[in-house]
């Protein structure tokens, strides 16, 4: 919801921008239950790594 805004103002200012998200609410198969601290951990650096890879381009 919130990568909508900013993509709209970006959008209206001429800006690029790309929004990476991070789902954590997904159904998990049973035994595979992951808590909130550690999905947070793995997400920030699933961004961070997508973030270093995207300014190599």
């Amino acid at each position: 919801m919130e990568g909508c805004t900013i993509a709209q103002a970006a959008y209206l200012n001429g800006v690029p921008l790309v929004v990476v998200r991070a789902i954590s609410d997904k159904p998990c198969a049973e035994g595979r239950v992951v808590d909130y601290n550690t999905f947070e951990k793995k997400a920030a650096c699933d961004c961070a790594r997508i973030a270093a890879r995207m300014v190599k381009l």
